[in-house]
């Protein structure tokens, strides 16, 4: 090495350098780069090493608020091992990566207990790997990934490799996929076991957890009071991600008499659902968010005009320039009992009767339909993004962490005061 550097600008600082033999690294092995080089058996207690800080970290996690415990696992914690996948040689080492796939799903587990004799599991571990736009946590699974993400990179790295050793041969292999799409073909195919295996009424929830509004409150940083998340809001919205029902689904609800299913914490009529803060919440979020322009003049609930006899009145109105606008917030439950099978028809249905309430306030009308797990009605959605952009980056993203958080807690509050925990058994 020091020849061949002798010529060239680089200096080799040998206090920090070390040669070594194909020989002895074959029998002792090389830390390098954060990764290991050796036989399987070294290779084995480095990554056994790495999966025991992994579960130290996620131990750390039980003395946090549940809300900074999900934010860094979600953000830190579950990357600690990352890197590995695709530097590690895979061979011999599956049982280690499941080993660690299990250390994170048991870390989600205690998340969604809601008390320390609570026996709750995740009935499809598999949504902890589903990407968040898909309605799952957006943890990977290393046990799905180690091998094809190897394969990946070693074949991406195949053309330097012979380019530094001419004599290099590549070992054949059938793989074609590069890592990033390697990732997203294991996230379609998780996400299509998921859905063969799942009935409709709780695809709807995931189709409602997948949604922008319905994912957000996962991103949203504690750093202002009105963004903290109580420990028993966090427990409430991640069984609901990870479409675990409130209650029991064997028994009926001792509080309404009904079968309960996924979601049922918005329908049920015992539960304290909060309905009317809920829209008081969401409507003052929109109109204290478009009130902090100066150059627009909101009104909450005004008069409609004078020709239709200004009885009607919608939540509130946005004046821009000389053209006013009106809207009027609306939540539905996607499952009550003259809910569509189809989401958005729901979601349709209750928009075009708002349509058809206001219809003297013409074009100049717009209904804000959401679900109570933040799905969006399609001319919702189309208003919404108008609005954010009138709005610019920093307050549209104010406004929906607002609505998210709003929807959220009102949704986890109802589940929590009809809950049912399991105990643990001895």
């Amino acid at each position: 090495m020091v020849l061949a550097l002798q010529h060239s600008p680089v200096t080799l600082n040998s206090s920090k350098s070390s040669e070594n033999t194909v020989q002895a690294l074959k029998s002792q092995g090389l830390k390098a780069l954060g990764s290991f080089i050796g036989p399987t058996p070294l290779r084995k207690a480095f990554l056994q090493g790495k999966v025991n800080q992994l579960s130290s970290a996620l131990d750390s996690l039980r003395d946090l608020p549940k809300q900074h415990a999900l934010l860094l696992l979600r953000g830190s914690i579950h990357l600690l091992l990352r890197h590995l996948l695709r530097q590690l040689n895979p061979e011999g080492l599956k049982t280690l990566w499941k080993q660690a796939d299990a250390y994170i799903g048991d870390a989600v587990e205690r998340l969604i207990a809601r008390n320390a004799y609570d026996a709750t599991v995740i009935p499809q571990r598999n949504l902890i790997a589903i990407p968040v736009r898909e309605g799952g946590l957006g943890i990977p699974n290393h046990a799905q990934l180690f091998e094809p993400l190897y394969d990946a990179a070693y074949r991406a790295c195949t053309p330097q490799l012979i380019q530094l050793q001419p004599g290099f041969t590549p070992q054949p292999t059938l793989k074609t996929l590069n890592a990033k799409e390697t990732l997203i073909a294991e996230s379609d195919r998780l996400l299509q076991r998921l859905k063969n295996a799942t009935p409709a009424t709780k695809l709807n929830a995931r189709l409602e957890n997948a949604s922008f509004l319905g994912r957000q409150w996962l991103r949203v940083l504690p750093t202002q009071k009105h963004h903290l998340l109580a420990d028993s809001e966090i427990t409430e919205a991640l069984r609901t991600r990870l479409l675990i029902p409130c209650r029991n689904e064997d028994t009926l609800c001792s509080h309404c008499g009904t079968a309960p299913k996924i979601g049922h914490e918005d329908v049920c009529r015992g539960a304290a659902r909060r309905w009317i803060a809920r829209h008081d919440q969401i409507t003052r979020a929109f109109i204290r968010t478009l009130a902090s322009r100066a150059d627009l003049q909101v009104e909450g609930e005004p008069k409609g005009p004078e020709d239709t006899g200004g009885e009607l009145r919608a939540d509130f109105s946005v004046l821009i320039g000389t053209s006013r606008r009106y809207y009027d917030v609306q939540i539905v439950a996607l499952n009550k009992d003259s809910g569509k099978k189809e989401p958005y028809a729901t979601l349709k249905e209750a928009a075009d009767a708002k349509r058809l309430k206001y219809k003297s306030l013409g074009e100049a009308f717009e209904p804000l339909i959401f679900s109570a797990g933040g799905l969006m009605e399609e001319g919702t959605a189309q208003a919404y993004k108008a609005l954010q952009k009138l709005l610019g980056p920093a307050r549209s993203h104010w406004l929906s962490n607002q609505l998210a958080i709003t929807l959220a807690q009102a949704r986890a509050h109802s589940a929590g005061s009809i809950a049912q925990t399991t105990l643990r058994t001895a």
